[in-house]
């Protein structure tokens, strides 16, 4: 008999361990079907991406340059990769900071109004930040930061492939640390402009 229940307890915890993962699984496939249903605009699509930082934290206000990834599930739902790479100085009694930010975040995106050649759209993300620090005169070391974001913006259809789209986002980027002494980056108010290429 003890055998028999520890069988039984098994098979329960066995039976268990697997359902809980079908039930994610079959929701997100019906989540996914159900976006791409109905509609033929699917696809993937890249961004070339300008962004200018109005006065992140303890840093000069920077241009940061990017590339997005897309694919659009249908006209109004699309999943981007989106890579920023950014330069960010800071002048401080006693010392001269520059820091390289290289950022990945994955994010969302909802087409709104939709209106002959012309879109509204918002979304948002979240990812992580690599900053590389030169603190002159001597010292050099990295860290890596948490960031997200939420963004409001219209596009403009050039061509049928062709886009331009200029947006407005608030990007939260952790303060980042180096021996002790923190920099503060925060919230961001970030304007952008994007090219982007629908294969």
């Amino acid at each position: 008999m003890p055998d028999v229940t520890l069988d039984k307890d098994f098979d329960s915890l066995e039976e268990y361990s697997m359902n809980k993962y079908i039930a994610p699984l079959t929701l997100l496939t019906v989540l996914l079907s159900a976006m791409a249903r109905g509609d033929e605009s699917t696809g993937f699509y890249t961004e070339l991406d300008a962004l200018y930082f109005a006065s992140p934290g303890d840093f000069d206000s920077e241009q940061t340059f990017g590339v997005t990834l897309g694919y659009d599930f249908n006209s109004k739902h699309a999943l981007e990769l989106e890579a920023q790479i950014n330069g960010l100085d800071a002048a401080q009694p006693g010392y001269d900071v520059d820091a390289d930010l290289i950022s990945y975040l994955v994010g969302y995106r909802y087409n709104g109004w939709q209106r002959d050649k012309y879109t509204l759209f918002m979304g948002l993300g979240v990812g992580y930040s690599n900053a590389e620090f030169n603190i002159r005169p001597t010292e050099e070391t990295d860290d890596s930061v948490f960031m997200g974001f939420v963004r409001i913006g219209a596009a403009m259809a050039l061509t049928e492939q062709l886009n331009l789209s200029a947006e407005l986002r608030y990007q939260h980027i952790d303060d980042v640390e180096s021996d002790g002494t923190k920099f503060e980056i925060g919230g961001v108010p970030v304007v952008g402009l994007s090219l982007g290429y629908s294969f």
